[in-house]
This record gives C-alpha cells, structure tokens and sequence, in this order.
C-alpha cells in the first residue's frame, strides 16, 4: 500500500473539515447578500404546503420573486431564535452575523421575523400537529396522519402524512433520516393523490432534505404506492375515526441496513487463526465529538460522530456503521474496529455508493494479539489490490506490504473513557507510516478498539467519547 493510497480517507477527512471552516479564512463581505434576500421574504408569503411543525418550531419555505430562488426559514411560534437558509453555488448558506460558528439570524431580523405576520400566519395554518398511527408493526416502518392537518373541500382533502421508520434511511447527501413527511391532496371523486411537498427528517424532526413541487401532477390510485393507497382507503373509500387512532409515540430507530459486505477469506482467516476470546459484553452504539488541526494550522471544533457496532453475518467481523458531522455516512467491516477490512462510502452528490478502487487481499499478525500485554509490541501487515476488475475481484498486481507497530503503553479502566464502560482498557500507540502515528484504546471485555488520536499527514484528530449504548 503506498503513500498516496494509505493517506486518502484522512485526506478525503481534512478536504471535507477544510470545506466546514474554509469561509474563516475569506475576507467578510461588507454586506451579507442575505440581507436584501431576507427584507424581500418578509413581504411575501410562505408556501403553505412546505410548513413543517414540531411542537412550537416551524420551518417552510418563501418562493421569492425578485431573485428566483427559495429561502427556507426556521422559527418559533412564540419564542426562540430564527434562521434563514438561502441557495448559493456551493449549497445552502445561513444568513448570520457568525457563518463560521453559528447559523442564527442578526439580532434586528430575528425579532423582525418573530413579530412578523407571515410567521404569524405561518403558526397558524399548521396547528401543532396530532400524529396518529394508521399501520403499526413491530418489525416495519409505520404509516402516520397529522389529524390537525386533515382539510376537505368537496371532494378533495388534503393532508400531512408522515413514514416512521423503522430502521435509519441514507439520504443522497450521506446524511441519516429516520422519518418522511408529505404534503398530499387526495381527490375522493378523481381517484386521484396529488404530491405537494416531501420532507426527510432526522430523529430530532430537524429536515435533512426534501422536494417542493411547483407544478402539481395528480397520479391515480391504481399507480399508487402502497403507503398512498392505505391513506386514501382511510380518508376517502372507508373512513376511520383519526381520534380513534392510537397516538404516535416516537421509538428509537435502528442502525442502517447493511449493505453486502466483500472481505477476502485469506484475510479471514489470518483473523480466526489469531484465537481471539469472545467478548463478555456486548456494545451497539457509540457517540463521540471531535475535534481536528488541519495541514494549514485551521482548528476544526465542534464535530461529532455516531457509530453503529453490530457483528456483521457473513464474515463473523465487525461492522462499523458511522454517521460523521463532516464525511455523512460510511460502512466499514472491520477487524475488532481497528483496521478496516472492506468499506462503502456514498457519493454525497449523487447518493450512489462510491466505486471502490482496490480490496484488502493480504493480511497478516505478528504478537501476542490474544492478550496484548503491558509493554509488548505487536502489528499487522496489510497488502491492498492496486485496483478492482470490472466483475468486483481485485486486480492482479498488488501494492507493496506496509506495517503497522502499535506498542501496548498502559491498561485503565474503560470507565476513564466514559463512565458506563466496564472492566479495563489497554491503550496501544501506533505508528502507521513516517510522520503519521494513532493512539486507540482496546476494551477489553467488548472485544472493540476505538481511536483516541491520530496525527496524520494532513491532520490531527481528537475523538472524545461521550456515551455508549
């Protein structure tokens, strides 16, 4: 494994980290472009059909005229800060004395907004909404109606509809969502269910992305998804008491689907000939924020990640499913967490999984992994394909074996890292390459290494670990 490919995913860390601080570094502008944008949307109305309501927080949209964009809006019905979102080329902007560090409106247009009639009016179109369950199951995601929301005007009713699911959905820019709200109008004579506006939102009911139609098209029930066809039975063809229905009551979501998983069963096996001892304990999600010095001296704070550990089925290996404030979602099959032995990114632009360019074909052990003790040396040699054929098998020409010594520095007890941990940790220091080095830590009775430090080619990292489940 050479140089340039053993530095891409920190140096794909450092680009997306430089990219969160790089306005620090731009000479402010003497006017904030959001300004005029805000004072025009303060004259005209919100599209009702894009307010989302969660308790006293509403969000929607303005469609602007002088400047044919949408602005995006977040508030409170009575009291709180308020923010404006405006499309620039290199995606959404905050308007907001601080865009480094903070996303709130100036001081002067967030009471201007709270006073404002249009949020006022805003507050009043969506009524805080009262989520009933229509489909529930334990094992599937569940299909809910706002009844707060639910509007007949002769034959048509609209309503906000919302998919609760089960498991964490990856959206297209990498982030993670947990529910699907919708904008409908269901027309009980045409038989027909028109889409609106269509929002995904993360377990804190905050949206992640989302689609407002202009130009509306209705579709026929008989082309219908399932979800739509089960709400216009309830509304149109058989209609149910919605105060009947049970409340919606939210539950936690579970880790991301896993998508199939590729390690090389000589590499495998390098792991099941180690004899490792099963873990007494067991842990299935961790919560870390970091920190980072990038190559230019810029400091990056504030970052968090969240990580999903389950045993992966096929390989016998750990799956590492990660949420990051920076880089969105990734997969990783790992070896203990340490080291991974096959991954799969998304392309934050498109939402297609990233091509793999070469595979871990070569793996091997030297030390005492099975006790690690105190002051011993142990490592492990890694050969990756140079590249990937067409049909997903590595290519025949193999980079050069690179070594990883990691020296056993001290044993602690894993609640100096967080205080639910049990049983003791042993922190190993290693060194990956010249002038790059990582510290992580083994626990010892969940069989799992996390990384504390790591000072990279093109960066330095702190994770600090917050929790665990």
């Amino acid at each position: 494994m050479d140089a340039r490919s053993t530095a891409l995913r920190p140096a794909a860390w450092a680009l997306s980290l430089l990219a969160l601080a790089g306005c620090s570094s731009l000479q402010k502008p003497q006017v904030d472009p959001g300004l005029a944008l805000f004072n025009e949307a303060m004259t005209l109305p919100a599209l009702d059909y894009t307010i989302l309501r969660n308790g006293d927080r509403v969000a929607y949209s303005v469609d602007l005229q002088q400047n044919p964009i949408s602005v995006q809006f977040d508030a409170y019905c009575t009291q709180g800060p308020g923010r404006m979102l405006y499309p620039t080329r290199t995606g959404l902007r905050a308007f907001t004395p601080s865009p480094v560090t903070g996303v709130d409106l100036p001081t002067a247009q967030a009471q201007q907004l709270q006073q404002s009639a249009q949020l006022q009016s805003v507050c009043k179109a969506r009524p805080v909404p009262d989520w009933r369950v229509l489909q529930t199951s334990a094992d599937q995601g569940w299909l809910l109606i706002d009844r707060n929301s639910v509007q007949q005007q002769g034959s048509q009713i609209s309503v906000w509809a919302a998919e609760d699911y089960l498991h964490y959905q990856v959206a297209k820019t990498a982030s993670l969502f947990t529910q699907r709200q919708e904008r409908l109008t269901l027309d009980c004579t045409q038989r027909t269910i028109t889409l609106m506006s269509q929002f995904n939102l993360d377990e804190t009911r905050q949206m992640i992305n989302g689609e407002i139609r202009r130009q509306f098209k209705p579709q026929a029930l008989d082309q219908a998804s399932g979800e739509h066809a089960q709400l216009f039975k309830d509304l149109c063809q058989a209609p149910v008491e919605l105060a009947q229905l049970p409340a919606f009551k939210a539950r936690q979501a579970l880790p991301p689907a896993a998508s199939a998983t590729n390690a090389n069963p000589a590499v495998l096996a390098a792991i099941r000939a180690l004899g490792l001892p099963a873990p007494t304990r067991t842990l299935s999600e961790l919560a870390y924020d970091y920190d980072a010095v990038l190559f230019n001296n810029t400091r990056v704070g504030d970052q968090t990640k969240q990580t999903f550990i389950s045993v992966d089925n096929a390989s016998g290996q750990t799956l590492v499913q990660t949420r990051d404030s920076a880089l969105g979602f990734n997969q990783e099959l790992t070896f203990q967490g340490l080291f991974d032995l096959d991954s799969q990114g998304l392309d934050r632009k498109t939402g297609s999984d990233k091509v793999k360019t070469r595979l871990l074909v070569g793996l091997s052990f030297q030390g005492d992994w099975r006790n690690l003790p105190l002051a011993s040396e142990v490592s492990y040699t890694q050969t990756w394909s140079k590249s990937i054929n067409p049909d997903g098998s590595p290519s025949p020409e193999n980079s050069e074996p690179r070594t990883v010594t990691c020296k056993v520095a001290r044993e602690i007890p894993a609640a100096t890292l967080t205080p639910d941990l049990k049983g003791q940790a042993k922190v190993l220091d290693c060194v990956q390459m010249k002038g790059w080095t990582y510290q992580a830590a083994y626990l010892s009775d969940y069989g799992l290494f996390i990384k504390l430090h790591e000072n990279a080619l093109v960066a330095q990292w702190n994770w600090h670990l917050k929790s665990v489940k």
